[in-house]
């Protein structure tokens, strides 16, 4: 069974993939671009932060921030660290 955040980060998945079509397909400036990614960034970090049943070491484990990373790896928002890492 999946866990809260679980199923919202799937939601934000599907977001993601909107968005990319929806990039793909339409003629947006590159700010505008770059605004709705990093919204869709920040929508995924504060599901982390506000997911209040876990601890920093069991969100850690369950692998959320790599999913984070990973999500900012293919909207291109990650820093080289997190490229690398």
């Amino acid at each position: 069974m999946e866990t809260k955040i679980e199923k919202q980060y799937n939601k934000i998945l599907d977001e993601i993939k909107t968005l990319d079509e929806l990039i793909q397909t339409t003629e947006y400036t590159h700010n505008t671009t770059k605004e709705l990614k990093q919204a869709i960034i920040n929508t995924i970090q504060s599901l982390v932060d506000q997911e209040a049943e876990y601890t920093y070491n069991e969100i850690r484990y369950n692998g959320y921030f790599d999913k984070i990373r990973d999500a900012k790896i293919k909207l291109g928002l990650a820093n080289e660290t997190e490229r690398k890492s």
